[in-house]
């Protein structure tokens, strides 16, 4: 699975225009807190490879991050 992460700056108008699309498209299940641990060798920087860990009550989900590319506030990463 390959995860693209894009942070951008939304007005107030924007933000309730793409929160009455979403409603459109979608339905709202349930409010889930997550809790991640993540960890890393590299101290500096971006981390080119990462590992998080997720529980899910006494199950453990374990995700590999290896780092592709960073091109205009765009993070991709492929998630093993």
């Amino acid at each position: 699975m390959i995860e693209v992460e894009v942070k951008i700056e939304l007005s107030e108008k924007e933000l309730a225009n793409l929160k009455e699309k979403i409603r459109k498209i979608a339905k709202y299940k349930k409010f889930e807190k997550k809790i991640d641990e993540y960890y890393t060798l590299q101290r500096e920087g971006y981390p080119k490879k990462s590992l998080r860990i997720r529980r899910h009550g006494n199950l453990y989900e374990i995700n590999f991050k290896n780092w592709i590319s960073f091109s205009r506030s765009i993070h991709v990463k492929k998630e093993t």
